[in-house]
């Protein structure tokens, strides 16, 4: 994608995160950037893993209290198609934050945010990354935009229900397990959480 492309391509909104990378001069792209959004949209912005290939690659990182489309279909995918979840659709993604990651406006990653009975305290769950897309850090990379959106909102804990075969994973960003592993529909699960 061509600069001009990338610029084109940048949609307004609320709560939107946008990040890219660039081969040559990464803080020119972001001061152009920052003056094309100087308008008021709330965003965050920065730049990471610098292509080598001189092409732009854009991640965007939008958060919403309605439930997109594009979140259904990958929690459709990764856990009723590929894992045999029958319940995946409840009562909580009426009210939850959906937060989406897009690669190149092609939605690869979403999970939902939303308060818990504990004070200061966020649960994350239906963590989802489409299978062409993983091995690429999305995983990580949505945990970390939903983490800082967060902080930035007073949350001080953030806790979550794992499945046990991918407790590594959390454990790799800063998640303690703790309590028994239990059964969610006929999956083992273990409670973790992490100190904002």
């Amino acid at each position: 994608m061509k600069f001009c492309e990338f610029m084109a391509s940048l949609q307004k909104g609320d709560l939107l995160c946008w990040m890219l990378s660039v081969s040559c001069n990464a803080q020119k792209a972001l001061q152009l950037l920052r003056r094309q959004l100087n308008d008021g949209t709330k965003y965050a912005l920065s730049a990471f893993l610098t292509s080598k290939s001189g092409v732009i690659f854009m991640i965007k990182t939008t958060i919403s209290q309605w439930m997109p489309l594009e979140a259904k279909t990958i929690r459709q995918e990764v856990f009723v198609d590929e894992q045999g979840f029958q319940n995946e659709i409840d009562a909580i993604d009426q009210t939850a934050w959906h937060v989406l990651l897009y690669v190149d406006n092609q939605a690869v990653a979403c999970c939902r945010l939303f308060p818990s009975a504990k004070e200061n305290t966020y649960v994350l769950g239906r963590l989802a990354v489409r299978k062409p897309y993983r091995g690429k850090d999305y995983g990580k990379r949505i945990m970390q935009e939903a983490e800082k959106w967060l902080v930035q909102r007073g949350v001080q804990t953030l806790e979550l229900s794992a499945q046990v075969r991918v407790k590594t994973f959390y454990e790799t960003l800063g998640y303690v397990a703790s309590g028994p592993e239990y059964l969610d529909e006929f999956c083992p699960h273990i409670h973790m959480e992490k100190r904002l």
